[in-house]
C-alpha cells in the first residue's frame, strides 16, 4: 500500500439555487454558477483548486439517468476554462437520489456515520480527487483498453474491509472528533 499525505482546505461553501426542490440541474447550471462565484469575487480563480459541486437528494442532475446515459455515474470530473484559467471541477451526486440510487448502485455498502447519502458521498469524492489529481483534463493517465482511470479501476472495491466488524477504512476530522468513513481503493500503475 502506497500512503499519501498532505492538506487540503476549504476555500467556502456557498449555495447557487438554494430553492430548487425536486428540481434537474444540467452541465449549464453548474457551470454558471461556479463562473458567477468566480468573476463576482466570491471564489478565488484557481487553477489549483478543486471547486466541488454537490446536489441535495431530490436534485438530480440529467446524466444520472442511465436512459439519457447509457454509462451512468455516481459523479464525474471536468474542467471549467474562465479567462484562460483551467479550473478543475468534481460533480458528486447525492446517492440518495432516486436516479443515482436506483439505477446506478450509488449508495456505499456500509454507512459508518449511520448517514447512508454523506457515507456513500465519500467514496465518490475520494474517486472523483484522485482522478483530477492524476487526469484532470480526462486525456492524461488512463487504461487503454477500457479508458477506465485510476479511481474507475478500483470502483466500489474497499480492500480488506469486513463490514460484519469494521466500521469503515479511513479516519478524517480533528483528533478531538475523527469520523470513519468507508472509501473505495484507488488503482496505482506500476
Amino acid at each position: 500500500q502506497t500512503f499519501v499525505n498532505g492538506t487540503a482546505s476549504l476555500a467556502g461553501r456557498y449555495f447557487c439555487r438554494p430553492n430548487l426542490v425536486g428540481g434537474k440541474v444540467t452541465d449549464g447550471d453548474f457551470y454558471a454558477c461556479i463562473n458567477n462565484l468566480v468573476h463576482n469575487g466570491v471564489l478565488p480563480s484557481d487553477p489549483d483548486g478543486i471547486y466541488t459541486v454537490m446536489f441535495r437528494g431530490d436534485v438530480t442532475y440529467s446524466g444520472w439517468n442511465e436512459m439519457e446515459n447509457p454509462y451512468g455515474f455516481c459523479g464525474f470530473h471536468t474542467t471549467l476554462n474562465l479567462n484562460d484559467v483551467q479550473l478543475k471541477v468534481a460533480v458528486v451526486g447525492n446517492p440518495l437520489s432516486t436516479e443515482a440510487s436506483i439505477n446506478l448502485g450509488c449508495l456505499s455498502p456500509q454507512a459508518p456515520n449511520d448517514e447512508p447519502g454523506a457515507d456513500s458521498i465519500m467514496t465518490i469524492y475520494a474517486h472523483e480527487v484522485a482522478e483530477i489529481i492524476t487526469d484532470f483534463a480526462g486525456n492524461a493517465w488512463f487504461r487503454n483498453s477500457d479508458f477506465y482511470e485510476n479511481g474507475d479501476i478500483c470502483n466500489w472495491i474497499f480492500g480488506d474491509f469486513d463490514p460484519n466488524k469494521d466500521l469503515g477504512n479511513i479516519e478524517l476530522g480533528p483528533r478531538n472528533n475523527r469520523k470513519r468513513f468507508l472509501v473505495q481503493e484507488i488503482f496505482l500503475p506500476g
